[in-house]
């Protein structure tokens, strides 16, 4: 009996679908809407596009190393950037991030709903829309002639310290003077500023205008070396002025008697002041932070121990 029936409504749909004359047939097709070619393709170009970008983020997403969720503290990186190149960063989502900008007063431009705070280099992020990429534009407050294109993008990961770099092709023609710091360093006599800018970095004091760096500044400074003690800058500070910086090291004893430092081990021709803190006595083991004072050499202009021509060259 079901058997019978199901034949049935197959008879009956066949026989409704022949019904339909081939005069209405034409009516129903000339009634649908005509999609142009050309709206196919720009719908396939721009399908293909989002497409491209989604696995753009998530590509960087995946290369860019990521901390272990399960670790609560706040992650630290070191980023190379070039002006015109957008970078895509990880951060964290419905919290603050702390990135550190290559200018001494960065300036934000973006279209985002999510929250920036500039404290002097350092841009505080926060986003609460978790994938959705937060895009920026950063330039040197009052000039915009380098930017740095960013793309933020928010993920379920513990907050993150990024340090940005500029690329060495682009860091000699981004200095900008540092007015405050400039104003600070000349507001004294030259040995003066030297003695306050060690006093002040040995109290874990800041100079007006300057700023530091957990992430140091190690280019043009081969160190100190004095037998049997053992110097670490690499992995210490650099506290950024006008024209004077401190490379800020620790020095350990390594040796089985007591050494006193001497100053003159890191001597170098860019080196201005040197100090150690708390202790220049060392025993055994001992150690103590090391305070080096450099200039800071402005682009576009000759160090000072190569502006002189010598008498004898030909």
């Amino acid at each position: 009996m079901r058997r019978l029936t199901l034949i049935a409504l197959c008879c009956l749909s066949s026989a409704a679908v022949a019904d339909i004359d081939p005069v209405t047939s034409a009516a129903m097709k000339a009634n649908l809407p005509v999609l142009p070619v050309s709206a196919i393709n720009t719908a396939n170009r721009e399908a293909k596009a989002e497409s491209e970008l989604a696995g753009r983020l998530g590509a960087a997403a995946t290369s860019f190393p990521q901390p272990d969720v399960s670790d609560t503290k706040a992650t630290s990186r070191i980023l190379t950037v070039k002006p015109g190149m957008n970078e895509i960063i990880p951060m964290s989502v419905g919290h603050t991030n702390r990135f550190v900008m290559p200018f001494s007063s960065p300036q934000i431009r973006t279209t985002s709903n999510a929250s920036f705070d500039v404290d002097g280099r350092v841009v505080y992020v926060t986003s609460s829309d978790e994938g959705r990429p937060v895009t920026v534009f950063v330039t040197e407050k009052g000039d915009s002639e380098f930017a740095l294109s960013l793309t933020f993008v928010p993920k379920r990961m513990p907050p993150v310290e990024v340090t940005l770099k500029l690329d060495s092709e682009y860091a000699a023609h981004s200095y900008r003077p540092n007015a405050k710091a400039q104003k600070w360093e000349t507001s004294h006599p030259y040995l003066t500023t030297l003695r306050e800018v060690l006093r002040s970095v040995a109290l874990g004091e800041m100079p007006q205008g300057y700023t530091v760096q957990n992430n140091p500044s190690m280019e043009g400074f081969s160190g100190c070396n004095q037998p049997g003690l053992h110097f670490d800058f690499a992995s210490g500070q650099s506290v950024d002025g006008h024209q004077l910086r401190v490379n800020v090291g620790v020095v350990t004893n390594t040796s089985d008697q007591t050494i006193e430092f001497r100053e003159p081990s890191c001597a170098d021709f860019n080196v201005k002041a040197v100090t150690s803190w708390p202790y220049s006595l060392l025993e055994p083991g001992q150690r103590s932070e090391v305070y080096v004072v450099r200039g800071i050499e402005v682009p576009g202009r000759a160090p000072a121990h190569n502006a002189r021509r010598s008498l004898l060259e030909n």
